[in-house]
């Protein structure tokens, strides 16, 4: 008998355990939530509920890191504080710009100082733009500070890469990425800002090799496994691509931005109910989001569910009868439904509300050679190319060649 009863008190203990982790789950993906729509004072005080119950330094981070853009410079540094020794270079160039933002010039000085003797700095030309450190940018501290030389040769050379690559002097970029790892062949940030330079400029089998690199010499860094999965996707790998993913929720399970890059990549490999299960997800703690409805309609539309499908979307054409997107989106469904006529009319009107929409001029494309109209087809199909739909290439080299 008391056998049973202690089975019994440990199966409700679990369950009792489990409830509250899912509650903690869920407010902290609401959070996350809030944050993404800039709602920080919100997002701060769900991070605060959370922390009552959960200490975490993840959650204590993202808890200073929304009380400082909510404009609480107070409570930010305190958070700041108790994070200083678990990770000084974040901590401590956000308590500089507290203090800075409260005034405070001396503590903010002696909080930047201690930044930039940290290895995993942010760059001279980053903290010399960040506004919260306007009014120290006249003081003659600030500018004693800046006589030091903080930086060494490599993050000097890193970081005038690293300016070519955001201001799209891509060429110049490159030269200097290739001098510096013929000489640091180790750098795993060299790697990944080339990759960066490669995938920009559209050479993405470059790109995969020099973020592989990256990865193999730094595991687990987000940044490049995200940068691989976009690559590996161009490359049409998605399984490389899907796995990071995977890899990248199991080191951020709160973070949106994966589960739809996920969601995105289960739709190439035509798995939509996994698709749609990311999408839901998401949509559970933000269910007004236009997109993501989007998304699904599309999804739903591909896995045959065109009824659902059709709901949400009118929904949302109501809603923004003039978004062009929503219009493609229904112009998919009435074309998965060989509704033809509907179907022009609502890729022929997103076009009058975008004139810039690829996907809407290869759409019309494959309608026009249903139907036999092979001039109209080509000329969509040439207008699809021009806007970098690769996928009209193929048709125009089968249909519009003399």
């Amino acid at each position: 008998m008391k056998t049973k009863q202690n089975i019994l008190i440990i199966s409700i203990l679990l369950i009792s355990k489990f409830a509250i982790s899912q509650t903690i789950d869920d407010k902290i993906f609401t959070a996350e939530i809030e944050l993404k729509n800039n709602n920080f004072a919100k997002a701060a005080m769900l991070f605060s509920e959370i922390n009552d119950k959960q200490k975490s330094n993840e959650v204590l981070q993202k808890q200073a890191l929304a009380f400082y853009y909510s404009g609480n410079y107070i409570k930010a540094i305190g958070d700041f504080e108790t994070l200083l020794n678990r990770n000084s270079s974040l901590s401590s160039i956000y308590l500089s710009k507290c203090y800075a933002l409260l005034n405070e010039k001396e503590k903010s000085l002696e909080f930047l100082k201690l930044h930039l003797q940290n290895s995993n700095k942010e760059s001279e030309a980053t903290i010399k733009m960040d506004t919260a450190f306007n009014n120290l940018k006249n003081d003659k501290e600030w500018e004693k500070l800046w006589l030091k030389d903080w930086y060494s040769t490599k993050e000097i050379e890193l970081a005038e890469a690293n300016y070519y690559f955001k201001n799209n002097r891509n060429i110049e970029a490159l030269e200097n990425l290739d001098a510096f790892l013929s000489i640091n062949t180790d750098s795993h940030e060299a790697y990944y800002l080339r990759a960066s330079v490669f995938f920009k400029l559209e050479d993405y089998k470059n790109a995969s090799k020099d973020v592989k690199n990256a990865v193999e010499l730094k595991k687990n860094e987000e940044k490049y496994l995200f940068l691989q999965a976009e690559i590996a996707k161009e490359l049409k790998k998605y399984k490389i691509a899907l796995d990071n993913y995977t890899i990248l929720l199991k080191i951020d399970k709160y973070n949106f931005d994966y589960y739809i890059k996920r969601a995105e990549t289960y739709s190439l490999m035509e798995n939509y109910t996994a698709a749609i299960e990311d999408i839901n997800h998401c949509l559970k703690y933000n269910s007004e989001n236009s997109l993501l409805k989007n998304a699904k309609a599309r999804y739903q539309i591909n896995s045959g569910e065109t009824w659902d499908a059709l709901i949400t979307i009118n929904q949302l054409i109501a809603k923004e009868p003039t978004n062009p997107d929503y219009l493609v989106t229904r112009g998919l469904l009435y074309t998965k439904t060989s509704n033809t006529n509907s179907a022009f009319k609502d890729f022929t009107q997103a076009l009058d509300y975008n004139p810039n929409i690829g996907e809407a001029y290869f759409q019309l494309a494959q309608l026009s050679l249903k139907e036999k109209n092979i001039e109209n087809a080509c000329f969509y199909l040439k207008t699809a190319i021009k806007l970098g739909v690769s996928k009209a290439n193929e048709a125009f080299e089968k249909n519009c060649q003399e």
